[in-house]
């Protein structure tokens, strides 16, 4: 981590009629800036075809910080958690259009990612600001992210692979965990390897948007879970 300068931490968002849980999203948010002061934040949020009111309440957390939102009326279909082609291909564009509000990245040495429906704070930040800092082998961090009355269930199977290729995660598992592909609704990566990686949709695939992203990432090392770091899914 540096001490001496600031840092510019990036976070990304894609949004749509999240409205019910970005209030206490962006509350989190606040938090966090308050209590790492040696980061200057930048926040990139993309946003489609909300009919609540989550673009007014992105224009009013946006208010006198650093960073780019976009909105599109895209009329595409709002898709739950379900296993569909044109659903990867619909959030890969999103994930895509996420990244690209940033047009700067050397000041940055990692940048958040973070889904509206978990709940995080500030040791989940601490967590993977120092296990990046700490290990270089590894590019991307990601949490136990649990269905929120279920704290022993990983509930992202959907964009799990682990190194054996399985869909689900060990009862005994390290405290660091590496996998091929994980997310848990929130993830630290390094951004030079953000930089430099997108999310690719396969038309012949039913795999999350983001087995294809943590394949690119994992040219620049390793991907992780970190068994200790909850985080709460609220459906």
């Amino acid at each position: 981590m540096q001490t001496d300068n600031i840092d510019t931490l990036n976070v990304f968002m894609c949004l749509r009629n999240n409205g019910d849980t970005l209030v206490d999203t962006f509350r989190s948010l606040e938090s966090i800036e308050t209590h790492f002061t040696n980061y200057s934040f930048h926040y990139y949020i993309f946003e489609n075809d909300s009919t609540d009111n989550t673009p007014e309440l992105i224009s009013n957390f946006m208010q006198n910080r650093s960073g780019v939102y976009k909105s599109e009326t895209l009329h595409t279909p709002q898709w739950t958690s379900v296993k569909n082609v044109s659903r990867t291909s619909d959030m890969a564009y999103y994930r895509n259009a996420m990244k690209q509000l940033c047009n700067s990245w050397n000041d940055s040495s990692y940048s958040l990612i973070i889904d509206s429906n978990v709940s995080f704070s500030i040791s989940t930040i601490s967590d993977f600001i120092n296990i990046l800092h700490h290990d270089q082998s590894v590019a991307m961090a990601t949490p136990f992210g649990y269905i929120h009355d279920s704290p022993n269930t990983y509930y992202d199977t959907y964009a799990l692979k682990t190194t054996a290729g399985k869909r689900y995660i060990p009862r005994f598992i390290p405290s660091v965990l590496k996998v091929q592909s994980a997310f848990g609704g929130i993830a630290m990566i390094r951004s030079h390897a953000l930089k430099h990686s997108i999310w690719e949709p396969d038309s012949h695939s039913l795999e999350s948007e983001h087995v294809s992203f943590c394949k690119n990432i994992s040219s620049f090392g390793c991907v992780v879970i970190l068994k200790h770091t909850r985080v709460a899914w609220i459906p």
